[in-house]
C-alpha cells in the first residue's frame, strides 16, 4: 500500500476539477489531506482558484478517504454543491 493516495476528477461540462491529496498511515498532524474543488476555465496551473475545500483528519483508511472523494463527486453531479459561478 502506498502512503501517498492522489487523485483527480474532471468535470469539463462543468468546468471544475476536484482534487484529494492524503497521507495515509501518517498522524503527525490534525489534518493529513484534503479535498479541494477547483475551477478549471484557465488552461494555466496558477490561474485556477479554490471553489470547495475540505480537510481530511488522520487515521483513515484508503476505503474511507475514496469514499469522502466519491460523496463530494456525488453532490457536484446532484447540485447540492453549487460550483458554478
Amino acid at each position: 500500500m502506498e502512503d501517498l493516495l492522489r487523485k483527480t476528477v474532471a468535470f469539463d461540462d462543468l468546468k471544475v476539477e476536484v482534487e484529494l491529496y492524503y497521507k495515509l498511515n501518517f498522524d503527525a498532524e490534525k489534518s493529513c489531506g484534503y479535498i479541494k474543488v477547483f475551477n478549471n476555465t484557465s488552461q494555466r496551473e496558477d490561474e485556477k482558484f479554490e471553489v470547495y475545500m475540505e480537510l481530511l483528519e488522520c487515521g483513515l483508511n484508503e476505503a474511507t478517504v475514496t469514499k469522502k472523494l466519491d460523496t463530494v463527486v456525488h453532490e457536484i453531479k446532484s447540485g447540492n454543491l453549487d460550483v458554478t459561478f
